[in-house]
């Protein structure tokens, strides 16, 4: 290996693995695949710098299994990134798997916003695969009948007043929440800013649903990053799947994700 870099500003494959929350082989394959420069030692072990390293995990535009949303990029939904999010070692590391690195690290220094149980978080949830919780508030039978057909990625929760929807969000901590204007005004228009204050609503996104596109909307109530838009009902399922959809994760392969539930300690 012939470089002018100190040794300090090498790592090895496995504490690459470490800083990235992935396996050792992961690695290996994006050194094969090119994704990653390497140098060789006169072992033949790679080494990878700690500034190729950073510039991999900042790509903005590295593909789809590069440069997806980190759980702190996930849970500011667009905002700036939570201050809480800034000591913790998973943000410290600009780890693709938060869960995995607090697995591997228990005693180390993790602060997540997040629910205590990792498969109740809505990231975890979209990284793992498994079906996304979606609350829906509203009073309309039409509308909710356009979206009771099952669906195997949609978990889908319904409530009618903001009480009901406080306690389904604390049970959920649901990765969208579809808000129906009628019930919001029938809760004196304090439904909105209710959930937007609400702890458990760390990573869930906002769909504001009214009866009528010409329907006018206090937009001032709708600026926070968390609330996608106004939308037009009746919709139905595909577009709750559409809406999902559009924020990138990287999927955690089989049996690669956190043991025993993801508890995390206090």
């Amino acid at each position: 290996m012939t470089t002018d870099r100190p040794d300090s500003q090498w790592l090895t494959t496995g504490e690459a693995a470490r800083l990235c929350a992935v396996e050792r082989d992961t690695v290996l394959k994006w050194i094969k695949r090119g994704r990653i420069p390497a140098a060789r030692t006169a072992g033949g072990h790679y080494r990878i710098a700690r500034e190729d390293l950073g510039r991999l995990l900042k790509l903005p535009c590295a593909g789809p299994q590069l440069r997806t949303l980190r759980c702190w990029e996930y849970l500011a939904a667009g905002a700036e990134i939570r201050s809480e999010c800034g000591t913790c070692l998973a943000f410290e590391a600009e780890a693709i798997r938060c869960f995995r690195l607090r697995q591997r690290n228990q005693d180390a220094g993790f602060f997540c916003c997040g629910p205590r149980n990792c498969e109740d978080c809505p990231y975890y949830r979209k990284v793992a695969g498994l079906p996304a919780r979606v609350l829906v508030i509203t009073l309309d039978s039409t509308f909710r009948r356009a979206l009771e057909p099952a669906d195997a990625s949609v978990e889908m929760t319904f409530a009618s007043s903001s009480y009901e929807a406080s306690r389904r969000v604390a049970e959920l901590w649901p990765a969208l929440v579809v808000v129906d204007e009628e019930v919001d005004r029938r809760e004196g228009a304090k439904l909105l800013e209710s959930l937007l204050s609400d702890r458990a609503m760390a990573g869930s996104r906002i769909l504001y649903a009214v009866a009528g596109a010409g329907r006018r909307v206090r937009l001032e109530r709708l600026r926070s990053k968390q609330v996608l838009g106004v939308m037009k009902k009746p919709f139905g399922i595909s577009t709750i799947r559409r809406i999902l959809a559009e924020e990138p994760v990287e999927a955690a392969p089989a049996n690669n994700g956190v043991q025993n539930g993801g508890e995390r300690k206090e």
